[in-house]
C-alpha cells in the first residue's frame, strides 16, 4: 500500500485564488438571465392569446413568437454561463465573451433601427423617443454597459490566466 505524505501533497497542490470579477460576472449573468426570463415570460403570456385570436396579423405574430424563442434560448444560455463562471469553467469564459459580442451586435442593430425610425418619422417621433425613457430603457442601458464590461474583463490576461490555472 502506498504511503500518503500530507506535506508532499500540500506542496503539490496549487492554490488558485478566484478573481472577484469571476464571482461578480457569474452572479450578474444569473441575475440578468433571471430578470430577462421573467420579462420574456410576461411577453409570452401577453402575446400568445393575441396571436391565436387575431388571424389578420398571424405572420407578424409568428415572427414575434420565433423572436421570443430565440430570446429565451439566449437568456437560458446566459444563466448557464453564469453558473459555469462560478464553477470556473473555461467554456463559460469563452461563452461569455461570445455572448457579449452577440449582445453588442444586437444592441447596435436595435439602436440603428430606432435611429432610422426616428429620423424618418420626424420631430414628433423624437419627442416620443426622448419622453419614453423609463425603467426598462434604463435597465437596457445598464445591460449594454454590463456587456461591454463583460467583454473587457473576460478577455483580459488575468482572466485567461485564472481559467487556465484551474484547467476547467
Amino acid at each position: 500500500m502506498a504511503d500518503f505524505n500530507l506535506e508532499q501533497s500540500q506542496e503539490q497542490m496549487q492554490i488558485i485564488k478566484k478573481p472577484f470579477a469571476v464571482l461578480f460576472f457569474g452572479v450578474m449573468n444569473i441575475v440578468f438571465g433571471c430578470y430577462f426570463l421573467v420579462r420574456i415570460g410576461h411577453s409570452w403570456y401577453r402575446t400568445i392569446p393575441g396571436i391565436l385570436m387575431n388571424q389578420e396579423h398571424i405572420i407578424s405574430g409568428l415572427l414575434f413568437f420565433l423572436i421570443l424563442i430565440a430570446g429565451t434560448g439566449l437568456v437560458l444560455w446566459l444563466i448557464v454561463l453564469g453558473i459555469g463562471l462560478l464553477l470556473m469553467k473555461r467554456w463559460a469564459r469563452r461563452g461569455s465573451v461570445l455572448y457579449g459580442w452577440i449582445q453588442v451586435v444586437l444592441i447596435a442593430i436595435t439602436l440603428g433601427a430606432a435611429l432610422i425610425s426616428m429620423i424618418t418619422s420626424g420631430a414628433h417621433a423624437y419627442r416620443i423617443f426622448v419622453g419614453s425613457i423609463h425603467i426598462g430603457n434604463v435597465l437596457a442601458m445598464i445591460q449594454s454597459a454590463y456587456m461591454v464590461l463583460l467583454l473587457v474583463y473576460m478577455r483580459s490576461a488575468k482572466m485567461k490566466e485564472a481559467f487556465s490555472a484551474v484547467g476547467g
